[in-house]
């Protein structure tokens, strides 16, 4: 990855690989000598290897890699909206980022996610499904990495930008397809930088 401010939403049903291939991203070299969080509060067994810090401990991290496990989401982007206006650079991964930014858009949390396009950080967001992804949140996103969904094609089509429905669709049905049950397609949406 590069400092190149990306969104990226990691989108697939349970055991598919998301957490496998969000690790990979997250242990590239240069992005494992910069500050990474994972914000998991479910506790996902992907990231039990992590040391778990509380909200001080993530206002004042610099670099390293942690988890933290905190119920309050609100305060935890707050406290990253902090930490850009003080320079930090870093990678923001959300695991279940679907239960917490719920298709009633939150408009704080929402504007220090998409401020991220201002600041030298990257953010990862885990979901369980193209329902589960907000449209606001999706259409914000440089990128996709899509595995098998469950989905229903017509009732998530329109979460897309209008430019890249048909080729969404066709890596939809393309994964969804697939015999491999870790089947995956990375669609750029919009370019920013490289990952």
């Amino acid at each position: 990855m590069s400092r190149g401010r990306k969104k990226v939403a990691f989108i697939g049903g349970t055991e598919c690989g998301k957490s496998t291939q969000l690790k990979l991203l997250l242990d590239v070299p240069r992005v494992a000598a910069e500050g990474r969080i994972i914000y998991d509060r479910n506790y996902q067994k992907a990231w039990s290897h992590l040391p778990e810090i509380n909200m001080d401990q993530w206002f004042k991290m610099v670099n390293g890699f942690y988890r933290i496990a905190d119920p309050d989401f609100g305060l935890f982007y707050e406290i990253a909206k902090d930490k850009w206006k003080r320079g930090w650079k870093g990678t923001i991964g959300h695991e279940d980022a679907g239960e917490d930014l719920s298709s009633q858009k939150n408009t704080d949390v929402y504007g220090n996610i998409i401020g991220l396009r201002h600041k030298a950080t990257d953010w990862l967001g885990v979901f369980h499904s193209g329902a589960d992804t907000p449209p606001y949140i999706l259409r914000q996103m440089n990128e996709i990495v899509l595995f098998k969904t469950g989905d229903n094609w017509s009732k998530i089509a329109d979460r897309f930008p209008d430019d890249k429905v048909e080729e969404v669709k066709k890596w939809f049905e393309w994964v969804n397809q697939s015999e491999n049950k870790f089947a995956f397609k990375r669609i750029i949406l919009r370019a920013t930088g490289t990952l």
